[in-house]
């Protein structure tokens, strides 16, 4: 893959600008959390299991690993650069097997392990889950693997009945497993078992009439497991288990194989052979449409489409009132395609308040290209207090999808330049650059502006008792409906609910008189924001 580098300063810039903005935006971003990399083997010509990635901001599926007979079960390593997998390209039986990323270098971990079926479910540290399968029918059993010691150790054994392990290991003494028979109501077990070998296990959550289903996926805050079971054979849908008040609440119907994203607020899942999103409310997003089986197994961060690096002059920028400086700006894009980008600077105020300062709508950037913007200029207004600042440049789209972002801190002495600016004005692209502006650069008088974008704070207290209080920050006069939910999906607290004027609003979340447990707070303003937080209870 070759990157070229373009430097663009002054009028060559601008030229650029003007020769590209007429093309056509050829990039999107789900407005639900369909960005990230997934990991999954998928059927091919009837009876492979290869092991593909596929980057879900673009859909482009890329094949990692061909020529396996059974399910793979890929899984990564924390640091990507390895991903484990079940392969039986040396035997009739599926092993536990590494690679390379890229999927060069492939090797067994052991393979004399007297066991029909071996494969990862996932990978803390130096150490792997797995799964593993006596000659059939004989059992099951969760086994942890040490990359170390390269030595398993089985943690639970199931006698005549799957046993499904978990996509996380709980504070490094437990993991959830699923245990049960999957294809005839045999009964079903969700089940917490400690990692030391021992075999001591805890019953969850049982049902003898239930078949059992894959995973469990743990949350990225160990606070709740997603699990997929039939309570009638077949009739698989997916549950989310409070490990805190160990209560389960239906999340999707008609669907398998649930993996948490990494920042806990979505999870993917299997529906009729195609992958779909859905977030903890119900919303739900089809991702592809072709009817052939993935079954996914890591979900995990973006694939940085966008690197956007700021170079300032000094760190901290020191500048007086009406002063300036400049600073250069590096964007590199990561696609194969032409891309249409927004970038956008703002200013974060001594109190908090986000200023917009400039935006370029539909900056088109090459594919896998590196953009030099040198001797960027920014002034400071006369009448802007002194104090801490930070200035902030993003590139994606407009404002809710940030794909890259980079800033820095500036201070403003009480000195006063004389004759200086009386506006936030910016530039080094050219003076032509203010034709490229959705709207003329803002200006600011006082620290009382008005913030650019909505913005939730996070919670605190968190954990709380008996009341936490979350911050809502409006850029306009707003509709606000701010709601705590329980993990079933019930109301439990009307934060706020009507309108309310522009600026910061510290809202109070009272649980007097609720149980402990785990509490989602939504906040959203009709077409502008719509954001989940998770606040636990604890008395």
């Amino acid at each position: 893959m070759n990157r070229t580098s373009q430097t663009y300063s002054g009028r060559n810039r601008v030229m650029f600008l003007g020769l590209l903005c007429s093309v056509l935006f050829l990039f999107a971003v789900s407005s639900m959390a369909a960005t990230g990399t997934i990991l999954y083997n998928k059927t091919q010509e009837g009876t492979s299991r290869d092991i593909f990635r596929m980057d879900l901001a673009t859909g482009v599926e890329e094949l990692v690993y061909a020529e396996i007979s059974d399910d793979a079960y890929p899984f990564p390593s924390p640091d990507g650069s390895q991903i484990a997998f079940g392969c039986d390209a040396q035997s009739a039986r599926l092993q536990l097997w590494f690679m390379n990323s890229d999927g060069t270098d492939a090797t067994p971990a052991v393979s004399n392990l007297d066991l029909d079926l071996v494969y990862p479910t996932d990978w803390v540290g130096d150490k792997i889950l797995a799964n593993a399968y006596e000659p059939w029918g004989s059992g099951s059993r969760v086994m942890m693997y040490d990359t170390i010691s390269e030595t398993y150790t089985t943690l639970y054994s199931y006698p005549g009945r799957d046993c499904y392990s978990s996509q996380g290991i709980l504070d490094d003494n437990w993991v959830i497993i699923c245990s049960g028979i999957r294809y005839v109501g045999g009964g079903f077990e969700l089940l917490k078992v400690s990692t030391d070998g021992s075999g001591t296990s805890e019953v969850l959550l049982s049902n003898n009439d239930a078949s059992a289903g894959q995973g469990p996926s743990v949350s990225p805050d160990r606070m709740s497991v997603l699990f997929e079971y039939a309570s009638t054979p077949g009739d698989y849908s997916i549950y989310l288990f409070d490990l805190n008040d160990n209560s389960s609440s239906l999340m999707v119907q008609n669907a398998v194989w649930p993996v948490w994203n990494e920042a806990g607020d979505s999870f993917i899942f299997d529906r009729d052979n195609d992958i779909w999103i859905s977030d903890l409310f119900g919303n739900e997003e089809q991702i592809t449409f072709d009817g052939v089986g993935r079954r996914v197994k890591a979900w995990t961060g973006s694939d940085d489409v966008l690197t956007l690096t700021l170079f300032p002059p000094a760190e901290p920028v020191i500048v007086p009132r009406g002063g300036s400086f400049e600073y250069d700006m590096m964007l590199e894009s990561n696609l194969d395609i032409l891309t249409n980008i927004d970038i956008w600077a703002q200013a974060i105020l001594p109190n908090d308040n986000v200023l917009g300062i400039w935006r370029v709508n539909d900056f088109p950037i090459g594919p896998n290209t590196t953009l030099l913007a040198d001797d960027l200029f920014q002034s400071i207004p006369l009448t802007a207090p002194s104090g801490d600042y930070v200035l902030r440049i993003r590139a994606g789209q407009y404002p809710t999808e940030v794909l890259a972002e980079d800033s820095f801190d500036i201070v403003i002495s009480g000195a006063q330049l004389s004759g200086g600016a009386d506006e936030w004005l910016s530039g080094g692209f050219g003076e032509t650059l203010m034709s490229y502006l959705s709207e003329p650069v803002r200006l600011v008088s006082s620290e009382s502006a008005m913030p650019d974008e909505y913005t939730v704070g996070q919670a605190y207290p968190n954990p709380f008792n008996p009341s936490t209080t979350i911050s809502v920050t409006l850029p306009e006069t707003s509709e606000l409906s701010v709601i705590a939910y329980n993990v079933t999906g019930q109301q439990v607290a009307e934060l706020a609910n009507g309108q309310f004027s522009a600026g910061s609003h510290a809202l109070t979340f009272d649980a007097s008189g609720i149980a402990s447990g785990l509490y989602f707070i939504r906040a959203t303003v009709p077409g502008r924001m719509d954001q989940v937080q998770k606040v636990m209870l604890v008395r």
